[in-house]
């Protein structure tokens, strides 16, 4: 699982003032990787899942207002407006 969360985590980018949550899911990997830990899986599992999810939206680029109203007034042929 560690190797997993890595590798995802890799493929998101920059997750600059996310590093607590990508080092949260790491930790959690490591529950899920560890044997003496069975009884806890369903909970190490549901908020990796949770931890996972926010990650992959902070990591999403985000556009603006002024970036959306831009894009939709843009003419929609070439050489139109």
């Amino acid at each position: 699982m560690v190797a997993a969360v890595h590798t995802e985590l890799a493929t998101l980018g920059d997750l600059t003032g996310h590093q607590a949550l990508a080092a949260a899911a790491v930790a959690l990997a490591r529950i899920l990787d560890s044997g003496q830990n069975v009884p806890t899986w369903p909970a190490a599992v549901k908020q990796l899942a949770a931890l996972m999810a926010t990650l992959h939206r902070e990591a999403e680029p985000r556009r603006g207002r002024l970036q959306a109203v831009q894009v939709m007034s843009k003419p929609s042929r070439p050489g139109a407006g």
